[in-house]
């Protein structure tokens, strides 16, 4: 029996976006849970990981360490991140995604914050992994990625 290229194609597209969609959901539950480690594991080796606090000061984090060492600061509970809107353009081994997110909690905000994210994504030896994850505010702040365009 013949299988339909187009069938296969389908099928591992639909594949990767539930993997990618998993990444982020394990992402959000690592953060919420103060896992630092585990959500360095989400990054490739040199992944990076940077934040846009304001339009002009950027928060950028480079390679496991550093972003297991950075999240280490931060305690359980203090980000709890709910995911929504994802939207994914898989070419290959390669990705790219975007996804708005709200956090209920953030110690001195009234209303926690939210934003989204620009992710870059790479599938290594078969696993998906973040190789660049952008967070831009929309509250407390406002620092959108005028250039984003979610395909």
């Amino acid at each position: 029996m013949q299988v339909d290229p187009q069938l296969v194609r389908r099928v591992e597209s639909i594949e990767a976006r539930i993997a990618l969609s998993e990444l982020r959901a394990k992402y959000a539950w690592y953060i919420a849970h103060g896992a630092a480690s585990e959500v360095a594991d989400l990054f490739t080796e040199d992944g990076i990981f940077e934040m846009y606090e304001t339009a002009e000061r950027v928060v950028t984090m480079k390679g496991r360490d550093v972003i297991r060492e950075r999240l280490s600061a931060v305690p359980d509970g203090v980000r709890v991140p709910l995911v929504t809107n994802e939207i994914f353009s898989i070419d290959g081994d390669r990705a790219r995604g975007t996804c708005a997110m709200h956090s209920p909690v953030s110690p001195g905000q009234s209303g926690g914050f939210g934003g989204h994210y620009v992710d870059e994504l790479q599938r290594v030896r078969g696993t998906w992994l973040f190789s660049r994850r952008t967070f831009y505010y929309y509250w407390p702040i406002y620092s959108a990625d005028r250039n984003a365009r979610p395909d």
